[in-house]
Order: C-alpha cells, then structure tokens, then sequence
C-alpha cells in the first residue's frame, strides 16, 4: 500500500506525518494553493491514467 510522509522540522529534530494511504503518487510539491500561508500538497498519478491529486491542510 502506497503511504505519503512529510517531514516536519521542530525544534527537537524532524517530526514525520503520514498524510495519506492508498494513492500512488510520485513528483508530489508542497506549495500554498489556498493563500492562506499554509502548505498543502499537489502530485500527479504514478499509473497511466493521467490524474493531479491535491492534499489540502486543514489544521
């Protein structure tokens, strides 16, 4: 099963974050879509079938 990790730098090192299971995923970016200063994360579909999956951050 596919898993998708950030990494969050804390003061005690780096934290790591599983975001999401199931999708597979490769050239994922981490960019602000919303403009709300907040990460969120696009990457495009690791099959054939030609899809952009999109993870917003919602904390």
């Amino acid at each position: 099963v596919p898993r998708m990790f950030v990494y969050r730098n804390t003061t005690e090192g780096f934290e790591r974050v599983e975001i999401d299971r199931g999708v597979a995923t490769h050239e994922a970016k981490a960019v602000d879509l919303t403009g709300d200063g907040s990460l969120d994360i696009v990457g495009k579909s690791y099959s054939p079938d030609c899809h952009v999956d999109v993870w917003y951050r919602r904390d």
